[in-house]
């Protein structure tokens, strides 16, 4: 699973292809009308000391007006500042203290906001947006590295980017900010919208109108996972469900049940994750192994590192288990699945399994929000 004196070198905002620069030594840019991630900006990063304004706190930020299609950049220095403020994913406060600056957006229309931070050798970047008067993060981001970008959706009206440095302290930093109009089919869940999952194709579990669709009653609940025939899996037999496009989805599903490895124990729906279930029985005794996260040709739909959000369609955070004989006991359970080594790796369970009675697998999430549902394909084996 899953914060002075400061100056600005220069800066400058595109909109269209018109570019205005308050300052010549800026480099010139161009709007890009797509929803992409921004190219790194090239700047004078050499650690030099830049002179300015205050911008060290929400009440002193300089101001950046951005309506869609625009891109603003920005210069400046975290030499002088001090940590004014914490965040949820890095600056958590004393002893993770570090310095930061901020940046007041004031957004004309609703955004898909992109911002790339990149600087010195120095830098260790934590970049979160503050909203509701600089009171909560709406979003945070940080890995190891100048690089960052955080990618989320705004309401026009006032926001804050609070960048901070966990690194030297002193470091110099460019920041990109782009603006985009949300639309469905972007990948990212705007205003409006329930889901999107970077198409407007129908029966994937989100319309074109980024709507949910109704689940597989079959595959929504227990009851439905225990009528019916069971599929049956030989040895050596591998199979997907499903085994061909369209893949299935737990978006718009209820949740049945919760794995021992998950957030909160069975029973408890305080953030209970949507899930489906299949069922299956060996034909002869063996080890059942389960793979939950990859597509149809076996590639994990994270990739292999941890991706930028917005993420690939079937990217979330999921929790993999099994009951044996019953699915509505979570005592009956014999495998569970989160793994510990990344929220976005797919999991993978494999136990003993008899020829004398049936197995209900379940792909579920960590969480019940939009992180914890998605895409997926269950592949089933039976080993020796």
């Amino acid at each position: 699973m899953r914060s002075a004196q400061v100056g600005f070198l220069s800066f400058a905002i595109v909109s269209g292809c018109t570019i205005t620069l308050d300052d010549p030594q800026d480099d010139s840019s161009s709007a890009d009308s797509g929803f992409a991630p921004i190219p790194a900006p090239e700047s004078p990063l050499d650690g030099t000391p830049f002179a300015g304004v205050n911008n060290d706190t929400c009440e002193d930020a300089g101001v950046i007006d951005l309506a869609p299609g625009d891109i603003a950049f920005r210069h400046g220095t975290f030499q002088g500042a001090v940590d004014d403020y914490t965040t949820w994913c890095a600056d958590y406060g004393a002893p993770y203290s570090y310095p930061d600056v901020v940046h007041q957006l004031t957004l004309i229309d609703d955004c898909v906001i992109d911002l790339l931070v990149d600087g010195d050798a120095g830098l260790e970047t934590v970049v979160s947006i503050r909203s509701d008067g600089c009171e909560i993060d709406s979003g945070c981001s940080y890995k190891s590295g100048a690089l960052q970008e955080l990618v989320l959706p705004l309401d026009a009206g006032v926001h804050w980017v609070v960048l901070s440095d966990a690194g030297s302290g002193s470091s110099t930093y460019a920041l990109t900010a782009r603006c985009t109009a949300p639309a469905c089919g972007d990948g990212v869940v705007s205003s409006g919208e329930v889901c999107d999952d970077g198409n407007t194709t129908a029966g994937d579990g989100c319309d074109a109108q980024c709507l949910a669709e109704p689940a597989d009653p079959s595959l929504d609940s227990c009851a439905g996972a225990s009528v019916g025939p069971t599929t049956k899996i030989a040895m050596g037999q591998t199979m997907q469900f499903p085994a061909s496009a369209p893949l299935a989805t737990t978006l718009g599903a209820d949740d049945s049940g919760t794995g021992s490895c998950g957030l909160q124990p069975d029973g408890i729906n305080l953030f209970a994750a949507p899930d489906h279930v299949v069922r299956v029985r060996p034909l002869q005794p063996g080890t059942l192994r389960v793979r939950l996260g990859d597509d149809l040709n076996g590639d994990a739909f994270c990739g292999t590192t941890e991706p930028e959000y917005p993420y690939p369609n079937g990217c979330y955070d999921r929790v993999l288990h099994v009951r044996a004989g019953t699915c509505a006991d979570a005592d009956a359970e014999v495998a569970c699945s989160d793994n510990p080594m990344g929220w976005h790796l797919s999991e993978e369970v494999a136990f003993p399994a008899s020829d004398a009675e049936d197995y209900f697998i379940f792909a579920d999430g960590w969480n019940d929000d939009e992180f914890g549902v998605g895409t997926y394909t269950l592949r089933v084996t039976l080993e020796p």
